[in-house]
């Protein structure tokens, strides 16, 4: 499972860092499509149906007064490469050809094989952490919290046999994992912007045990990034949220194939919205993918409410929209 008892995510520089979104001359839509190309800072510490990628420890910030968003850049200038679908970069045409905060999770397009074994497959994971203790009185792990540069990380998680039993950590009797993540923090850049971060996750996820045919996976995570502070453009607030749910997810298990979901759904929301000087500019964008059983994924994209129907092919396509 992604990062279900992780805490070492924090110690990456990708979760702490701060970059700035340079605006240069892009228009507004292009200017939409870089904010959504990333998600809030630190999010990828919970558990949602964004690829880890997708989190370039970056808040996105304006830097031109004109009403439109820029390119969101990354520690040392590099362009961010969100938008992409199992790790592959794309071009943001019109903004349909790509899906938003950097993708799916492999979890979700068949990019994980399952093969026997504790810790194979998708949705699973075989350990708990340093940091980790179990209280046999409530059943629960907890990992954390851990804090650096800013943001502090804590899970916890109620790991359970087929027969309800409590568990300290994953193993081979392990039937489903019910995980907490929380993420929360203010970073401040040597600018002395200010960027807040609130995020949180529930996963559930059954059918862990061995021998086990399929696995459920229901969870829902919601995350706000909001940075205040002052350019050559005059005062400004950036805000950017997200909401995450993942519906009745059924992953079958067939050993040695990619397995990607045969029924479900994902609804995936981004807003973003940037004020400087009073003048408020918004965008909001709309992604639900719908397995049916087949090897393809039915996608709707609404974004700032324009629609379009788009398709994937499973395991690890891109988007096809009409």
């Amino acid at each position: 499972m992604k990062k279900i008892l992780r805490l070492a995510v924090v110690g990456g520089g990708a979760l702490i860092g701060v970059g700035c979104a340079d605006m240069g001359t892009n228009s507004a839509l292009n200017g939409a499509l870089a904010a959504f190309e990333s998600v809030p800072a630190g999010f990828s510490s919970t558990n949602s149906t964004f690829a880890a990628g997708g989190d370039l420890g970056d808040a996105f910030l304006p830097h031109r007064g004109d009403g439109s968003f820029g390119e969101h850049r990354g520690p040392g200038g590099r362009e961010g490469r969100g938008g992409r679908e199992g790790g592959r970069g794309q071009g943001r045409g019109d903004g349909f050809g790509f899906l938003m905060g950097g993708g799916l999770g492999p979890e979700f397009f068949g990019a994980i094989g399952f093969g026997p074994g504790v810790g194979r497959g998708p949705f699973h994971s075989d350990s708990v952490g340093s940091s980790c203790v179990f209280a046999s009185s409530t059943g629960v792990v907890t990992c954390g919290p851990v804090t650096m540069r800013g943001l502090t990380v804590l899970v916890t998680a109620s790991i359970k046999t087929v027969a309800g039993v409590a568990q300290a950590k994953v193993d081979s009797l392990t039937n489903s994992v019910t995980a907490h993540s929380e993420v929360s923090g203010t970073i401040t850049r040597r600018d002395s912007a200010k960027s807040t971060v609130a995020h949180k996750s529930d996963r559930v996820v059954t059918g862990l045990a061995v021998g086990s045919t399929e696995r459920t996976v229901n969870g829902t995570a919601v995350g706000t990034e909001t940075t205040t502070g002052t350019t050559d453009a005059g005062a400004f607030t950036a805000v950017r949220t997200v909401n995450d749910t993942t519906k009745g997810l059924i992953v079958p298990l067939i050993s040695g194939k990619p397995t990607y979901p045969s029924a479900g759904r994902i609804s995936r929301n981004m807003a973003v919205s940037i004020t400087v000087n009073g003048v408020t500019t918004a965008h909001t964008r709309n992604e639900v993918v719908t397995y049916d059983g087949t090897a393809t994924a039915k996608i709707v994209i609404t974004q700032d409410g324009t629609a379009k129907n788009c398709t994937i092919e499973l395991p690890r396509s891109k988007p096809v929209c009409q």
